[in-house]
């Protein structure tokens, strides 16, 4: 919710760059099009009924447009005009983007098992450090949430 929100103050401000191609490529289009054979053919869809139709939209697709846009859109494009180089913006944006998913591990703090709290914290650096890298390499966040939502729909 607080990452649909931050679109869209941005969205109303004209803050938020390059969330799509300029032209969309061959390869752009076929990476759109194994996402969606990924979506259509999960298991989950047919084993779960509606409710996993709810998971698939809210958690493979909302909610990485959400935060690709977010971070990817909006942060991205604010990193590049304050930060001196590509590697800054990327290494920060990786960053606020683990510490925005922090709330996965309170459940093992909580629990006292630091071990998993380490592995989460990493999985999520790892995971800010991949997405970031495609934006940087694309000059958009499309394929971001291309992999962001793939991701997503496998649970990782």
């Amino acid at each position: 919710m607080a990452a649909l929100l931050a679109v869209g103050l941005a969205l109303l401000r004209g803050r938020i760059r390059a969330l799509l191609p300029a032209r969309f490529r061959k390869g752009d289009v076929l990476a759109a099009c194994a996402a969606a054979a990924l979506y259509a053919t999960a298991p989950a869809n047919y084993l779960e009924g509606a409710p996993a139709a709810a998971n698939l939209l809210c958690g493979s697709i909302l909610t990485p447009a959400a935060e690709e846009a977010l971070f990817r859109g909006w942060l991205w494009g604010e990193l590049q005009a304050a930060l001196p180089s590509g590697r800054s913006v990327l290494a920060w944006n990786a960053a606020l983007f683990a510490l925005w998913h922090i709330g996965y591990v309170v459940p093992n703090l909580a629990a006292g098992d630091l071990a998993a709290v380490a592995g989460k914290v990493a999985a999520g650096l790892a995971y800010g450090v991949l997405l970031a890298a495609i934006r940087r390499r694309t000059g958009n966040a499309w394929g971001a949430f291309l992999a962001h939502g793939v991701c997503n729909l496998f649970r990782i």
